[in-house]
Parts: C-alpha cells; sequence; structure tokens
C-alpha cells in the first residue's frame, strides 16, 4: 500500500486543526439546571408557593429584553402576574432570540431540580436570560443571566447564580403589597415601572434566605469523580489539548 503523501496528510491535519478551533470558538451548547431551595417553614408554607415555566432566551447581550425603571411589556406583565410565558416569548423571538420554555416548579426540598438543554450560543447571541414569576406573588419575578463568552473568545465551561436579594423584581402591574396579597390590578394610566423588588414598596420577607441556584453547564463535559478528585473527560479533547496533541500527530507523520 503506498504511504500517503507526507504534504498532503500534514495539509489535512492543518485544516482540521484550523476547522476544530474555529468551531470551538464560533458555537457553544449548554445546559441550564434550576434549582431551588425555599426554606420550609414560615410565611410560605402551605401557600401553594411555585415558580412558573422558566423563559429561556438566547441573545445578543446589547440588545435588552427589558429596562428597569420603564414599563411592564404586555408579555413581561402576562409572565410576572399569572406566569403565562406565551406573549413574553413572541416578544423575545421579535427581538431576535432563541426561546425555550420550561416547566413549573414547585419547592422541592433537596432536589436536584429540573434542566433544560439545548441552549447553543454564538459570539452574536452570547447571553442567556432567565426569567420565571415568585408565585403565587401580585407581579413578581426572578430574573438573571449568563454570559459564558471570555474576553479572550473562550466559552466557560460553567456559570452559577445564586438567587436571593438581587435577583427579585417587581413588574409595576400589580398594587398587591405582599407576597400573598390578592389580585389588585393598577390601574391603565397609572403602571408603575419595573423595579427591584428590594427597591419598591413590597417587602419579600417571606422568601428566606437563598431562593434557589441555577447553573449552566457545557453539554460536552462528561464529568466523572475518582476518588476526591472530578475528572473532566471531555476536556481532554478540548483546546488545551487539541494543539499539543495534533502537533504529536504531525511530527508522527513527517
Amino acid at each position: 500500500v503506498p504511504r500517503p503523501d507526507t504534504d498532503e496528510m500534514f495539509l489535512v491535519l492543518l485544516l482540521w486543526l484550523c476547522s476544530a478551533i474555529v468551531a470551538q470558538q464560533e458555537e457553544k451548547c449548554y445546559w441550564l439546571q434550576i434549582q431551588y431551595q425555599w426554606e420550609e417553614e414560615g410565611d410560605l408554607a402551605g401557600k401553594q408557593e411555585h415558580f412558573s415555566p422558566p423563559v429561556v432566551a438566547v441573545h445578543d447581550p446589547s440588545k435588552s429584553l427589558f429596562q428597569l425603571n420603564k414599563t411592564a411589556s404586555l408579555g413581561l406583565e402576562d409572565m410576572a402576574e399569572t406566569g403565562a410565558p406565551t406573549r413574553l416569548e413572541t416578544e423575545f423571538e421579535e427581538k431576535g432570540a432563541i426561546v425555550k420554555i420550561g416547566e413549573v416548579q414547585r419547592r422541592e426540598f433537596d432536589s436536584a431540580g429540573k434542566t433544560i438543554s439545548g441552549l447553543c450560543l454564538t459570539p452574536e447571541k452570547s447571553q442567556i436570560s432567565v426569567f420565571t414569576m415568585i408565585a403565587p406573588s401580585p407581579d413578581w419575578f426572578l430574573y438573571a443571566t449568563f454570559n459564558p463568552r471570555q474576553s479572550d473568545g473562550t466559552w466557560a465551561k460553567t456559570q452559577t447564580v445564586t438567587l436571593g436579594g438581587t435577583h427579585e423584581y417587581d413588574a409595576g402591574t400589580d398594587d398587591g403589597p405582599t407576597f400573598l396579597s390578592g389580585n389588585a390590578d393598577t390601574a391603565v394610566g397609572s403602571m408603575r415601572v419595573v423595579k427591584k423588588l428590594a427597591d419598591a414598596s413590597n417587602t419579600i420577607t417571606a422568601l428566606r434566605g437563598p431562593i434557589g441556584v441555577w447553573t449552566i453547564r457545557d453539554t460536552s463535559a462528561i464529568s466523572t469523580t475518582i476518588g476526591q478528585v472530578e475528572v473532566d473527560a471531555a476536556a481532554m479533547l478540548k483546546a488545551e489539548w487539541l494543539v499539543p496533541l495534533t502537533v504529536l500527530g504531525l511530527l508522527l507523520f513527517l
């Protein structure tokens, strides 16, 4: 069998290396894990507390999906008051976002939580934004973002947001002052602006301690544990190993 031409093999390997590096930098897919950690005792116990189906948007970080100190959109109002995601999903898609809807989350103590997969980011759409109603509040919601693309163009393997204190918002569309207030829609023409709940007149003392944790993880990362050491098997094939392995392959063919 004739030996492959060395120059041709070198070119093939070089092209493969370049395409692999470009592909790695151009797109990265994640899954989102949603876990809530409300305390069992207190004012919330037995009050049907839950979170609405999360609205998860992949979008251009330069395009805000909503703004503080501005009137809520109809979609944000629907989500914050009733948990309905459809109108908000449409609004986000009209802004160029790619949207996924999760499941209703009841309070599940010591639960592994739910996951949403297939959140694929590009340099142009490199932010993940998550919205969900804090139910059965008047018009309160959770909002947090993930920006895993790093300054050198690579992607973080994981990011975590601990919910509590700075991620709760008041949509300004219902006048109910407490978590268990009945429906009291703000009159047309008198709607308040979206504020962080800590800055609004309402109180959220019923939510004690951290509310929960949202985490995104690189879907290509396959982890296992040996003793007390976590080994990322997929990392062996990622960029940190890609170049030296390719160089070694080239040397073997020369």
